[in-house]
């Protein structure tokens, strides 16, 4: 928690990450999707459509592809 208050302050105060600093934050990332068992590990070639909250509406269904958020859902 004590690095993420201070990645947290240097973000508010326009200072450059350091290298370490984004490697830590990445590792300690990891640690916790592993954890929580949220983690998928899936065969490539694989297309990631993140930041949508499930709007399919309009996408063009020439790909199957899965959409991540809440759920998982196909599109065909």
């Amino acid at each position: 928690m004590i690095v993420f208050c201070l990645l947290m302050k240097k973000m508010y105060c326009n200072i450059d990450f350091t290298e370490n600093e984004v490697v830590l934050v990445l590792d300690k990332a990891q640690l916790a999707f592993q954890d929580e068992g949220t983690l998928l590990e899936i065969d490539a070639p694989v297309s990631i459509c993140g930041d949508i909250h499930g709007h399919t509406i309009g996408w063009p269904p020439l790909l199957q592809s899965a959409t991540l958020n809440r759920n998982i859902r196909r599109i065909l």
